[in-house]
């Protein structure tokens, strides 16, 4: 199963260190554009977009992101944003994480 724009705070429970707010709200603003889940429904793979438009700009929230999902042992891959995908090329960038069938010709 594939799940679109799912909330960080869906994914991960982190414990509040200063006050509930402080630390929440901003995971609680950030979305995960992509999230494959095996049959149970457990996160395997989340999927970012990168945007070319505005290089660097979420630099350190996309650290600070793949630092909170790295602790939920949840991995990360950043996919250029395009206006068309090519089969072959997401293959080759998600294979490692799942496995991807062939298509059918």
């Amino acid at each position: 199963m594939i799940f679109v724009k799912v909330k960080l705070a869906d994914l991960v429970s982190l414990k509040p260190r200063q006050s509930f707010w402080e630390h929440f709200s901003p995971i609680q603003r950030k979305q995960i554009d992509f999230v494959v889940c095996d049959q149970t429904l457990a996160p395997v793979l989340a999927i970012e977009l990168a945007d070319s438009k505005h290089p660097g700009v979420d630099a350190i929230a996309e650290d600070s992101v793949s630092s909170i999902l790295a602790t939920a042992c949840l991995p990360v891959v950043r996919v250029p944003y395009q206006r068309h995908y090519f089969f072959n090329e997401l293959r080759r960038l998600l294979t490692p994480y799942l496995a991807v069938p062939r298509p059918l010709l």
